[in-house]
């Protein structure tokens, strides 16, 4: 897990919104 990509932070951000509903 060197390189970061956008797209997976995107997901996690989306997966911690639909949990917290």
């Amino acid at each position: 897990m060197g390189t970061s990509h956008p797209a997976f932070l995107v997901l996690g951000c989306l997966l911690t919104g639909l949990s917290l509903i």
